[in-house]
């Protein structure tokens, strides 16, 4: 929506985003209405929401992390990250998530 386009794929986007991608996602996630689009507020605002904070959201996010090879770098932060959330629910903690 933020980029004009029908297309999902991750390598569309990214070309039609370019330079702009990393603002691109800061934007979404954050809910940031682009200047030109405040009569669409509401559904600019939602972004958020809508699919970072959805379980599909998540599930194609954590797909990207493993397809494109990033987790052995974000590993180390995000464990202990689980391991909080994992106690809170009573379940063990995990010394590694393998794919």
């Amino acid at each position: 929506m933020r980029l004009g386009i029908q297309e999902k794929d991750f390598y569309i986007i990214k070309a039609k985003a370019g330079t702009f991608l990393n603002q691109l996602i800061i934007e979404a996630a954050s809910g940031t209405v682009p200047a030109d689009k405040s009569d669409e507020k509401k559904d600019y605002q939602s972004h958020g929401q809508t699919w970072f904070k959805s379980v599909e959201g998540g599930c194609e996010l954590a797909e990207k992390v493993f397809t494109l090879g990033i987790w052995p770098l974000l590993q180390p932060q995000l464990i202990p990250f689980l391991n909080a959330v994992r106690k809170a629910v009573n379940l063990s903690a995990i010394k590694s998530l393998n794919p």
